[in-house]
């Protein structure tokens, strides 16, 4: 082999050298970088989580105030109360009438 050609295999080794290297830092961060998005999203979605549990009692009674307090299965009994209380009060009347 002569001068030129080993100076030139020399060089190319020693590129593909740094190059290996460099590739594998970028693997490296890229794993790093990986895992760091999935502790980011589980600290998103499990704070979400959390304040959903430590909020629920608060926004049930919101809710609760909001709709007056009466859900769709309360109002077979609304309507029963209301029935009872209509008859009681035309007694009411009836005996004021006298």
């Amino acid at each position: 082999m002569d001068e030129e050609t080993k100076k030139l295999i020399v060089e190319n080794y020693a590129l593909n050298k740094d190059n290996n290297e460099m590739l594998h830092k970028l693997m490296v961060f890229q794993k790093w970088n990986n895992i760091a998005k999935i502790i980011s999203w589980s600290f998103i979605i499990l704070t979400s989580i959390g304040a959903m549990y430590f909020i629920q009692q608060n926004l049930g009674s919101l809710i609760g105030a909001y709709t007056g307090g009466a859900g769709v299965s309360d109002i077979g009994n609304i309507t029963k109360t209301l029935g009872d209380s209509s008859s009681n009060m035309t007694d009411l009347l009836k005996s004021l009438n006298n």
